[in-house]
C-alpha cells in the first residue's frame, strides 16, 4: 500500500510538471484523480502494528502532498488566466 502511495504521488507530480508544461486540462483532471485515489487510500490503512504505524505516515503524507500538488495547479491555473486577461490581444 506505502509503495501504490509513493506512484500515485509520483503520478500526481508528473501531471503538475505536465500542467506546468501547457496548461492541460487533461493533466488537472488526473491531479484531480490521484488527490482523491490518496485520499481514499489514507482512509483505508489496515492493522496496527509498526509496519501499520510507519504504512499509515507515508500514506498520509502522500495525501498531503497531493493536496499541495493540486493547490499549486490552481494558483498556476489562476496566474495564467490572469496574465492572459492582462495581455492586449493581438
Amino acid at each position: 500500500m506505502a509503495a501504490h502511495a509513493c506512484l500515485v504521488a509520483k503520478d500526481a507530480a508528473t501531471n503538475l510538471q505536465e500542467l506546468l508544461g501547457g496548461s492541460s486540462r487533461l493533466a488537472t483532471l488526473a491531479l484531480q484523480q490521484c488527490e482523491r485515489e490518496l485520499d481514499e487510500l489514507e482512509r483505508t490503512v489496515p492493522g496496527s502494528s509498526f509496519e501499520h504505524l510507519v504504512t499509515t505516515q507515508l500514506v498520509e503524507d502522500m495525501a498531503r502532498l497531493g493536496c499541495r500538488l493540486i493547490e499549486t495547479a490552481g494558483a498556476l491555473s489562476k496566474a495564467v488566466e490572469a496574465d492572459s486577461m492582462e495581455k492586449p490581444p493581438g
